[in-house]
């Protein structure tokens, strides 16, 4: 979401020093056409921006609109891919860092094992990766974030089997700490930003109309004289 912001205010705050104060100098056709090609690249780089924002805001809207899975059976029926949100607690199963943390996040990146245990209902499942983003962790006084034994989590994901014994495992895109209502609270707020975002680029794309009209003009202009 940051990134979105990044490029859309570094993306309109060029085109708008290019119209205010390059364009109105230019006098020669292969100018007006560099100039052209600019803005119609400003123009593309908007709009996928606001294309990234929309599948923010879609992803956003679905997560909260998701009953999360929270027992061992509900897994099991999934497929090998399927897209899943899970909510439980991290298992007292899982090997510990210093105190109780499963897992924590300092300046040399993530720790967290092989395998993260997670506390179902009638079960437990696997997250199989260490590439997932840590959300609101609590932090503690050296500045670490971590995930404590025992304490609720939320999981956005998709399933993966195991292909030598068929049980199914997490490949986790994002862990929340926190129970699923906190996920959505979380969620919705990022939800307004996607969509101020999403509008934002909409607008920004409409009024790059306007130097890329005016460079197409000053081109056939120099054309005919």
């Amino acid at each position: 979401m940051i990134s979105n912001i990044v490029f859309l205010v570094f993306f309109s705050l060029i085109a708008w020093l290019m119209f205010s104060f390059l364009l109105p100098k230019v006098e020669k056709k292969q100018d007006y056409k560099k100039l052209f090609i600019f803005f119609l690249a400003i123009g593309f780089f908007l709009l996928v921006n606001g294309l990234f924002s929309y599948l923010g805001m879609s992803g956003l809207m679905e997560a909260g609109n998701t009953d999360p899975i929270v027992d061992q059976i509900s897994i099991n029926e999934k497929l090998d891919g399927d897209g899943v949100i899970i909510s439980g607690k991290v298992s007292n199963q899982n090997q510990v860092y210093y105190d109780d943390y499963a897992a924590y996040l300092d300046d040399l990146g993530l720790w967290s094992p092989d395998r993260l245990w997670i506390e179902l209902d009638n079960g437990e499942i696997a997250v199989d990766n260490d590439t997932y983003q840590a959300t609101n962790w609590p932090v503690d006084s050296l500045e670490r974030t971590y995930l404590q034994i025992n304490s609720p989590v939320t999981i956005v994901g998709f399933v993966k089997i195991n292909q030598i014994d068929q049980s199914r495992l997490i490949e986790a895109d994002i862990i929340h700490a926190g129970s699923f209502e906190s996920f959505v609270s979380r969620s919705n707020t990022k939800l307004g930003i996607a969509v101020a975002m999403t509008i934002m680029n909409l607008i920004a794309v409409i009024f790059i109309f306007i130097p890329i009209t005016k460079s197409l003009k000053g081109m056939r202009t120099k054309e005919l004289t």
